[in-house]
């Protein structure tokens, strides 16, 4: 049985074999794929399950005998349940960093996902953003590279706007606005301007706490339920070490558990057969 997982940046399948779950993968990007591609990867499989955004544009590029033998699944679910799984979590909160990042409420016993809301801040935001601020988008090259940079050159940090921000409660390192120091560039010699990778620091920095901002708020409203209640990072996302660096940080300084499982990036992928297993009876 083949599963696939079409995102709006990626495509990822796997082949389910002999009751144990392989994963044979290929991340394109960008898409659409390839009608000749598409043909060689249906070959041979009678049964497909399918779940993603990018489902409809692919059953444009099939024959009617392919796309016969395809068995659409709710994403939400999949996600959902995918990353409770490779979590090993019972009950979690969801947050998938594909294009956008929807944020859900999983609880595995009871077969249930929820949907809480999300950003619109994603991977496809660094790629576009980057593309505008520094004519670059490939992720994995502006990842890499916003390591490099710092992001307090295009940040406005707390401590820069107060004098003794411990008055405040909130440490000075923390941001007060992204790209907020805008007004500096205009007024300092060229040499102490921001450098690419800063922008590029300063840009995974404004996704990374937005995202972990977001989903730790989404946790807590279920803190009467479960107080220990852990965040799950899914998704393409999770292939970025400087936008891992920076939610890894946030969610440090919000005391929020998390766990980013193996494969992570399959989380949805892992979800369909999951979810065709629990709902086939």
């Amino acid at each position: 049985m083949l599963g696939i997982d079409s995102g709006g940046s990626f495509l990822k399948f796997g082949v389910y074999r002999e009751g144990k779950r392989h994963l044979d993968h290929l991340n394109l990007f960008p898409l659409p794929n390839t009608k000749e591609f598409l043909t060689f990867l249906f070959e041979g499989h009678s049964s497909i399950l399918m779940t993603g955004a990018g489902a409809d544009s692919i059953t444009n590029l099939l024959s009617k005998e392919n796309i016969d033998k395809i068995e659409f699944l709710p994403e939400f679910l999949a996600t959902g349940l995918g990353g409770a799984y490779l979590a090993g979590a019972d009950q979690c909160i969801v947050v998938n960093i594909g294009s956008g990042t929807p944020i859900l409420y999983v609880d595995r016993e009871e077969k249930k996902v929820k949907h809480l809301g999300g950003t619109g801040l994603g991977s496809a935001s660094l790629a576009g953003l980057s593309h505008y601020l520094t004519g670059t988008s490939d992720l994995e090259e502006i990842g890499n590279e916003a390591l490099k940079g710092n992001p307090s050159k295009v940040n406005l940090l707390i401590s820069d706007i107060y004098s003794k921000p411990d008055e405040i409660g909130i440490p000075g390192y923390i941001t007060a606005s992204n790209f907020g120091k805008y007004q500096n560039w205009r007024h300092t010699n060229a040499e102490n301007k921001p450098s690419k990778v800063d922008f590029l620091a300063g840009l995974h920095s404004m996704v990374g706490e937005t995202i972990a901002m977001v989903s730790t708020l989404a946790s807590r409203q279920y803190k009467d339920i479960n107080p220990e209640l852990p965040i799950i990072i899914t998704g393409g996302g999770t292939l970025n070490p400087a936008l891992i660096n920076y939610l890894e940080f946030t969610y440090k300084y919000l005391n929020q558990k998390y766990i980013i499982p193996q494969n992570a990036v399959f989380a949805t992928l892992h979800g369909v057969f999951l979810v065709k297993d629990l709902f086939s009876n």
